[in-house]
């Protein structure tokens, strides 16, 4: 028979593993929340890419499965800093060089603006909105792109449609545009795809 005194520290032993599992818990669940809303509306980005794709009913202008991997890669980088599930609405463009194997993408809105370029082989690159620093990146999201992204800001699919088909840029960049939006409480993603612009339209 176990005296009371030994009994009694059992009991202790016993209530303090348990409050030691639910503070374990409670720190990874806390730790995972932002990550894991993340992950679950990048993951409905990719969903609805490959459907917009299959509903275009083409060749995948643009390899989806490395897009996706590259958007998680930026987020994990970015150590949960960027909760995507506080925010009503966002952008993505993605766009894949055909001729070098690179890629580069965007995601903004009025509180954030995430800028990562990938070279074949080389690491990913990241630059957030308080870098301001004359680069490759943001000179292409700042310059060659500006137009481009007004037109995505607004969702303007007719004016955007029109300038693609106009003249498809030979060797130009292939594009993939997400609008990202928040409908009583769930995301809806909307997508586009078209060729780089004519030079003229790029710088106005």
């Amino acid at each position: 028979m176990l005296s009371s005194k030994k009994k009694g520290a059992i009991q202790i032993q016993v209530i303090m593993k348990r409050y030691l599992i639910y503070f374990i818990a409670i720190v990874f669940f806390s730790g995972c929340k932002v990550s894991c809303h993340n992950t679950l509306i990048l993951k409905k980005i990719s969903k609805t890419q490959k459907e917009y794709y299959k509903a275009l009913g083409t060749d995948h202008l643009i390899p989806l499965t490395s897009l996706a991997f590259l958007r998680q890669k930026v987020f994990n980088a970015l150590k949960d800093s960027i909760n995507l599930n506080n925010t009503e609405f966002f952008y993505v463009l993605e766009a894949n060089g055909v001729e070098d194997g690179s890629y580069i993408g965007r995601v903004w809105n009025s509180d954030f603006d995430i800028r990562y370029h990938k070279k074949a082989g080389d690491e990913i690159e990241i630059i957030l909105k308080d870098d301001t620093s004359q680069n490759v990146i943001n000179n292409f999201f700042d310059y060659d792109t500006r137009y481009m992204c007004s037109l995505i800001e607004q969702w303007d699919v007719g004016t955007i449609k029109k300038i693609s088909n106009e003249s498809k840029v030979l060797g130009g960049l292939n594009y993939l545009a997400s609008y990202i939006e928040k409908e009583d409480g769930k995301f809806k993603v909307s997508c586009l795809s078209f060729y780089e612009f004519p030079f003229e339209y790029r710088y106005k």
